[in-house]
């Protein structure tokens, strides 16, 4: 624009803007026409709003900056209005703000929330003045999931300095997780109005492009160099987190005042020489505790090489969660990679999804909801293959093995670890109902759909351990509108699991179930009955991240068998410097020790050692210890040798064949079907293989094994006695090399 021009514009505009000013005294005065003494200066200025109004607050003798709002970008800025924001964070000087919409009602009730720190004192005496001018009555709002008897030391202090300068107002302790967290576990209405712009944060550690190599993305159970957490609310929750897991590794804490964190964790007798304090990138807030949905999610190049974190965008707008992973990726400096732009922007939730180690995930179906044509998000949209492809690329998942199970009617979130939990590849901890009660059935749908059409990443069935889902305190379940309460919701760092407890007729029996499943891992409780209504508990406010140079086992455990000759122990080890040696660690008695056996590398880093055969029956015990060129020791399972895998030899019964030429492979019904109590499996081999055949119960449990061993080719008859069972249906499934099939068959007595 011709400089000329550009002036003419600029004198036009002051002359309207006084005009403007004019108008706006006169219509004041003769709306209050009470104010007779009223005096008003206009001032005109030109540039950016809010550096004008900081140089004439600068220039001019000002107490008190008003301002109206209208909403623009950013949870505060939609909350107070974006230039009003920009104001408020930089003012010297007291900041009135007045929504759009708000009617003036007098000052007769202030509410004023503070958060008990030492740096709500001085602002009191400000807002003092106002209720001395006003007579108004000043109602604190302390912003926490604690009582007042709960109080830190530090609070209490502030607390009490409050009573004694403000003895005639009313102070009010509150607590309720809605506060507590600044946002509740659905979407407010600010959100869904910020959410129509909402642009995620970026930055420079953040890449919005996969991995460059392929990765490997970690599981719960493998080492971790610590845990993250967000020092939000639930700090009773927190500390006791804190305290077993700083017993394990390191804790970074997400907060905004690491002397707050400190203090509470000194009173509580917690070392403090393995917590690190974070401070969120761009911004010192957090939106909400949600850890596991907010932090990263560490990943692997190739399979155990450098360590990368992986992000999402979660299904909530909030801008300072949203900056969770780049705060841990620069502190850590490792480099963080996000779902962020189209077409793999993905959105995703922390809580639905569980992973193996070895590229196998699972989650609800509400991956594929909410990022389907029209979703809310503002997320281009996604078919399953086109998610499992983004999935592939940023996690290494393969692209047939996401699990994705049918949501439940009545866990309100759908995040799956509200009800299942992997606690290693083969195994799924499930929550259990009472018959026909809130999610029992859909979630024995959903675990069937599983053992039906997928095996574990060995090429074995899955194994389901049931624990029991606990009434609310005053006996319903969540259909009838009790709190969801829920055992699987759980942390698993390094050697210690950290389970949600709620009453210790219902809690005995979870944690027996833990410790039977997961030997030699030590297992606490901690109390989550303030949280559970907030739709989460322990595992929802973590997150794990891996170490840097993992020495990674992966093993499928060897199951309850018939062999007859040397039992074959096989492992794929892999680490950044190279193996130096692997063994494996044995025995019948763990009492006595175990016995070792080096295994042999192969092709693929593949290791492999034989265990003496064993005259059946008999109880094998062992574990798999390998060590790194860096001289870095990891066991499988991590917690040998007080833990272990185990697997039993039975004698052989019952097995007749028949060597006639047999040219393909079959596995025919049993006959008689249905039986009682007995009956035949017959099945062909048209060459030598290694066969398994197993049966299995409707929950699929691992009822029988049959055969477990080396056959030529031929023709067989497996005799199967049920005597012992009860009438159902039952499954049997043969794996022999490449092929595999069930049938089902039933017992009536």
């Amino acid at each position: 624009m011709p400089p000329e021009i550009l002036s003419d514009v600029i004198k036009q505009s002051s002359e309207n803007s006084t005009e403007g000013l004019n108008l706006l005294i006169e219509e004041f005065q003769k709306s209050y026409p009470d104010f007779k003494n009223f005096v008003a200066d206009k001032i005109t200025a030109e540039g950016n709003t809010i550096e004008a109004i900081e140089k004439t607050v600068e220039e001019g003798k000002f107490d008190l900056i008003i301002m109206g709002t209208k909403g623009a970008s950013g949870l505060e800025e939609v909350l107070i209005g974006s230039n009003a924001y920009s104001v408020l964070s930089k003012s010297k000087i007291p900041v009135l703000v007045i929504p759009q919409k708000s009617e003036y009602k007098g000052f007769d009730n202030i509410l004023y929330p503070i958060d008990l720190t030492c740096s709500e004192v001085p602002a009191v005496n400000q807002i003092q003045n106002i209720v001395d001018l006003k007579k108004s009555d000043l109602t604190f709002l302390h912003l926490s999931g604690e009582l007042e008897e709960d109080l830190t030391n530090d609070e209490k202090k502030c607390f009490d300095e409050l009573k004694e300068k403000l003895s005639d107002t009313s102070l009010l302790i509150t607590s309720s997780c809605l506060f507590a967290q600044g946002v509740p576990h659905y979407m407010t209405e600010a959100e869904q109005e910020l959410l129509r712009t909402y642009h995620f944060p970026t930055n420079n550690l953040r890449e919005n492009n996969p991995p460059p190599t392929a990765v490997r993305t970690m599981a719960e159970w493998e080492e971790c160099q610590g845990i993250v957490i967000k020092w939000m609310s639930f700090t009773p929750i927190l500390t006791e987190i804190v305290r077993y897991a700083c017993q394990e590794g390191l804790v970074f804490v997400l907060c905004s005042d690491s002397t707050t964190v400190k203090s509470a964790l000194v009173s509580a007798s917690i070392p403090t020489n393995n917590i690190r304090y974070l401070k969120a990138v761009n911004s010192g807030s957090q939106n909400s505790i949600w850890a596991r949905d907010y932090g990263p999610w560490a990943a692997y190049s190739g399979v155990a090489d450098s360590l990368k974190l992986i992000d999402w965008i979660y299904n909530r707008p909030r801008p300072g969660d949203d900056t969770n992973s780049v705060t841990i990726g620069q502190f850590l400096n490792v480099p963080v990679y996000r779902t962020l732009t189209s077409p793999d922007d993905l959105v995703n939730t922390g809580g639905n999804f569980m992973v193996d180690g070895n590229g196998t995930a699972f989650a609800s179906r509400l991956i594929l909801s909410e990022n389907a044509a029209g979703n809310s998000y503002g997320v281009s949209a996604k078919n399953e293959a086109q998610i499992n492809s983004i999935m592939n690329r940023y996690m290494g998942i393969g692209l047939n093995r996401y699990i994705k199970m049918d949501i439940l009617p009545y866990d309100q979130i759908h995040h799956i670890d509200m009800h299942i939990k992997l606690i290693d590849e083969e195994t799924l901890l499930v929550s259990q109902y009472p018959a026909g009660i809130a999610d029992g059935p859909q979630i024995e749908t959903n675990i069937q759909y599983i053992q039906n059409n997928f095996v574990t990443s060995y090429g074995k069935p899955y194994k389901i351990v049931r624990i029991p889902a606990p009434p609310a305190a005053n006996g319903t379940y969540p259909n009838n509108g009790g709190d969801y309460r829920t055992y699987t919701n759980s942390l698993i760092i390094n050697k210690t699991v950290l389970v949600p407890i709620y009453a210790s007729s219902y809690d005995t029996t979870a944690l027996r179930i833990y410790r039977e499943s997961m030997p030699g891992y030590k297992v606490y409780g901690i109390n989550c009955n303030t949280i559970i209504p907030s739709l989460g508990a322990i595992h929802c406010i973590t997150k794990e991240i891996g170490v840097y140079e993992p020495v990674f086992i992966s093993h499928s455990a060897i199951r309850d068998n018939q062999l007859t000759t040397t039992q074959q122990i096989k492992a794929y080890i892999k680490t950044k410097s190279g193996v130096s040696s692997a063994k494996v660690y044995w025995t019948n008695d763990t009492l006595s020790g175990f016995s070792q056996i080096p295994m042999t590398p192969s092709a693929g880093d593949t290791f492999t050692a034989n265990i003496p055969v064993q005259f059946a029956p008999k109880t094998v015990y062992y574990y798999i210890s390998a060590t790194s060129n860096s001289n870095k020791t990891v066991t499988k399972p991590l917690t040998a040798p007080s833990g272990y895998n185990k697997f039993r030899v039975f004698p052989l019964v019952g097995i007749t064949s028949n060597t006639t030429e047999v040219t393909s492979y079959s596995l025919n019904q049993n006959f008689p079907n249905p039986f009682n109590p007995e009956t035949k499996i017959n099945y062909t081999l048209p060459k030598g293989e290694f066969v398994t055949l197993k049966i299995y119960d409707m929950n699929g449990r691992e009822i029988s094994i049959l055969v477990n061993s080396f056959q030529t080719s031929g023709s067989y008859n497996v005799n199967f006695d049920a005597s012992k069972l009860s009438s159902g249906v039952y499954f049997y499934r043969i794996q022999a090399g490449e092929f595999s099939e069930y049938k089902s068959m039933m017992l009536i007595k």
